[in-house]
């Protein structure tokens, strides 16, 4: 075996280990795609995804995020 097949190997058995994207389907099986690099989420779930840029985008996320915490929080005092 020479030092190529060798590295061929350890490449072949690192891919394997990687990860798959993670996120659902909307059959609700997971996806099969692999992340982006340096990513968890697939390029179709989010993975090409960077966030807002501008200040607005950064503000109505903000604003979604707060709504959706507050949500949390009254549905878990209630027992959901």
């Amino acid at each position: 075996m020479t030092p190529s097949d060798i590295a061929a190997i350890i490449a072949l058995y690192n891919q394997r280990r990687r990860m798959k994207c993670g996120a659902r389907t909307r059959k609700g099986t997971p996806c099969k795609m692999w992340p982006e690099p340096g990513k968890r989420r697939c390029r179709l779930h989010g993975g090409l995804s960077t966030g807002p840029k501008t200040t607005e985008g950064i503000e109505r996320i903000r604003a979604a995020q707060k709504r959706r915490g507050a949500k949390h929080h009254e549905e878990h005092d209630r027992g959901h």
